[in-house]
């Protein structure tokens, strides 16, 4: 039985709650795998976002003034016209600096007039003529120029330029002669742009930042490390910011902003972090108290088993004590009524002898039932007590009576020499509160108890038979340290036997509970005696305890309070 529960713990409660933690552990680490995919889903997402609503509104910039314009340049001359067109839509597109249109890029710059920009502006305006020129060349849109010539619906290629550190962005236009037309990007407007977008798309712990040559833009504020750019697109990082540990991805803004970086971070890494420690700390916490749970309810039903079974068990032995001690009175008065029956007793006083026997057999047999009920009534926790003022030395001397009474002749039914008993009761003892029937089962337990393990044995053979001593005596003492001195009267039953250990002495008042390697056959025998004991004291407002050691038998005291006694000295 021993070897079973811990293995029944090992297989139904260890195994599957270290199985359950290590699948807890697995859960916890998809789920923030699945989370952080989520979050980096959520990041392209708004970078995508940002990419695209920054190239609708290059295209929307583009394609209104290629609309303004394509008219104009159509016509045979159109001189003084460009500035009235030029003008207003600088001023309501907060994406154009400046409007460049170009009419062949190999005859000359129609606007603006060379004579309304200066030496660096004109070396400025050259390289943005060249660059476009080349991209003509070997770029997509002479290819488009080819293919619009030939047929009637025609797609106008964007051509992206960066030329120093500005951007540009033009478009083919005319129906009947070649041109261009585009702008070069304010980096104050693209900032405001970028501003409101990114502020719509960062959501869900994301924070977007746009960096590159002039411009830093950010969806919040951060105490991490910050990006420095120079006009050459050369970055530097500083202490304090958040670096690329916390980045999510990245891409790039559309032509002609492709030197434009846009990336995604975690809004406030630390914050995450901490969510993500609490998370793991949450799940560690419910799994150690999950399997606390498990084991700690597995260990109380076990051990709640296990003191069933010993119940049982102690049931059993407590029936085989009753059988036996049944069987011996029940045997005798058998045998000598027999013997009158069929008459094998012709002597009378011998007949009468007998009959005397059956009459004592009988009260010893009717004791015995008494004693069994109390025991019965005792386990199933249903015993009343009735409290009346009485003689503790006249009780005391009449269990003594009754106990010697099972050792007819000084000796056991098997003809051993029974126990010698030394009865010494102070006279004139202070009345106390007593239930007679319960208080002589307790006297009775203890004398049971002396009389079997107060034998002194070597090799487990009986040297002499048990001595008990029986005392009463007023006795003055604290029941608890801080409680007044009062007065008690103290029933005492020694024996010479092998004595108790210190470690047994604190189990041997629990219910079913023996001290190992002993056995008995009387009713004690089964655990209860000392319970019962001790159960009587505590409702006598008293208490009981022993005083042994091995080899120097034990001594068990019983306190009574007296009548009359201050009921604050005898508190628990």
């Amino acid at each position: 039985m021993k070897l079973r529960l811990p293995l029944a713990m090992l297989t139904l409660v260890i195994v599957p709650t270290v199985v359950l933690s290590f699948l807890a552990a697995r859960t916890l680490e998809h789920d923030q795998i699945v989370a952080q995919d989520r979050l980096e889903n959520n990041a392209a997402a708004a970078i995508e976002l940002v990419v695209d609503d920054i190239e609708r509104i290059v295209n929307d910039a583009l394609q209104d003034i290629h609309i303004e314009f394509d008219d104009v340049l159509n016509l045979p001359r159109f001189d003084g016209q460009l500035n009235v067109i030029a003008d207003p839509l600088e001023d309501s597109l907060s994406l154009v600096d400046r409007i460049f249109i170009f009419c062949d890029p190999w005859r000359k710059l129609s606007w603006p007039e060379p004579s309304e920009i200066d030496q660096g502006e004109q070396s400025h305006r050259n390289r943005l003529l060249s660059a476009l020129q080349d991209r003509v060349v070997f770029g997509e849109t002479r290819r488009a120029r080819v293919t619009r010539m030939g047929v009637a619906a025609v797609t106008e290629p964007r051509i992206a330029l960066k030329v120093g550190d500005s951007h540009y962005v033009f478009t083919i236009g005319g129906s009947g002669r070649d041109y261009y037309v585009g702008f070069r990007v304010d980096l104050g407007g693209l900032t405001g742009i970028i501003e409101d977008s990114i502020d719509r798309a960062a959501v869900g712990g994301i924070m977007l930042t746009v960096e590159g040559p002039g411009i830093r833009v950010s969806s919040a504020e951060t105490e991490g490390p910050v990006f420095i750019s120079d006009s050459l697109g050369e970055r530097s990082e500083v202490e304090g910011s958040m670096g690329d540990e916390n980045l999510l991805t990245g891409n790039a803004l559309p032509a002609p902003l492709g030197d434009i970086d846009i990336r995604a971070f975690t809004e406030d890494p630390r914050e995450r972090m901490r969510r993500v420690t609490h998370s793991k700390r949450l799940f560690t916490w419910c799994i150690v108290l999950l399997a606390a749970g498990i084991i700690g309810g597995a260990w109380i039903t076990i051990a709640m088993a296990y003191a069933e079974l010993r119940r049982a068990q102690s049931g059993a032995e407590f029936a085989i004590g009753i059988s036996h001690d049944v069987r011996t009175p029940l045997a005798s008065m058998k045998m000598l009524a027999e013997s009158i029956f069929f008459g094998h007793v012709k002597d009378a006083d011998k007949r009468q002898l007998f009959l005397e026997t059956i009459v004592s057999e009988c009260d010893r047999l009717s004791q015995l039932i008494e004693r069994v009920l109390f025991l019965v009534r005792f386990g199933q926790g249903v015993l009343r007590y009735r409290l009346q003022e009485g003689d503790v030395g006249l009780a005391v001397r009449e269990s003594v009576g009754t106990f010697l009474s099972r050792y007819p002749g000084g000796s056991t039914p098997s003809g051993d020499e029974g126990p010698t008993v030394e009865i010494n009761v102070d006279e004139a003892l202070p009345s106390v509160m007593l239930d007679n029937d319960a208080f002589a089962q307790v006297i009775l337990n203890l004398l049971d108890n002396a009389a079997c393990y107060g034998i002194k044995r070597t090799n487990g053979a009986p040297v002499a038979p048990a001595w008990i001593g029986v005392s009463a005596a007023r006795f003055r003492c604290r029941r608890k340290p801080w409680t007044a001195k009062c007065e008690w009267v103290r029933v005492s039953v020694s024996d010479k036997g092998d004595g108790i250990s210190p470690q047994e002495q604190k189990r041997i008042f629990r219910k079913y509970y023996r001290v190992q390697g002993t056995a008995s056959g009387n009713l004690s025998g089964v655990g209860l005696g000392l319970a019962v004991c001790r159960d009587v004291a505590e409702a006598h407002a008293g208490w009981v305890d022993v005083e042994s050691a091995p080899g120097n038998g034990s001594t068990f005291h019983f306190y009574l309070p007296t009548v009359g006694a201050d009921s604050g000295a005898r508190e628990k």
